[in-house]
């Protein structure tokens, strides 16, 4: 672990320093025009799927309560045996 960007209390990073796990991410985002403003494209997407949630359908195809995170795991690296677009855990 080089950096970390945000703020990362109460989450016990412990695991990357034995290497019991590695972590890989990214931080990325571009700058557009939008009606002849200045906007990041980041802050485009979010908008637009807040405007309409229906554009959320097929993006997430499994999703899991947060204590299933063994199986949300496994479905997330074995994506073609479980026809696994993307994984995300339910927190509400």
């Amino acid at each position: 672990m080089v950096a970390t960007v945000g703020n990362l209390q109460g989450v016990d990073l412990s695991s990357l320093w034995f290497r019991e796990l590695r972590l890989t991410g990214s931080s990325m985002y571009a700058g557009s025009t939008l009606r002849g403003q200045p906007v990041r494209t980041y802050q485009m997407a979010v908008d637009l799927l807040a405007r309409n949630p229906r554009k959320w359908d097929g993006l997430v195809s499994h999703l899991f309560p947060l204590q299933d995170y063994r199986q949300a795991f496994q479905t997330a690296f074995a994506k073609s045996r479980h026809c696994c677009l993307k994984v995300a855990f339910d927190l509400r």
